[in-house]
């Protein structure tokens, strides 16, 4: 239930970054309400599951300069395009 400093943040962007990576943070830093987690703090439950996807997917197409919605990404995967 403690942010994670600045400095943590900063050493595994730098550890992607070095390897020829990218890294994506999300606004919320990937942290959520002890409450969206069904059995250990590893296992958010499946709507906060969704909802985690959905800005992963939202992040990943500002990452690769698309527009559109996650679930128009989705569907394009699926479709193989």
């Amino acid at each position: 239930d403690v942010p994670m400093p600045d400095a943590t943040l900063a050493a595994i962007r730098a550890v992607y970054e070095a390897n020829g990576g990218r890294f994506l943070e999300l606004p919320n830093r990937s942290r959520y309400p002890r409450a969206a987690f069904f059995d250990t703090a590893e296992h958010l439950s499946e709507p906060w599951q969704i909802t985690h996807s959905v800005a992963v997917a939202e992040g990943l197409a500002g990452m690769l300069d698309r527009t559109g919605t996650a679930a128009d990404f989705a569907r394009a995967a699926l479709d193989g395009k």
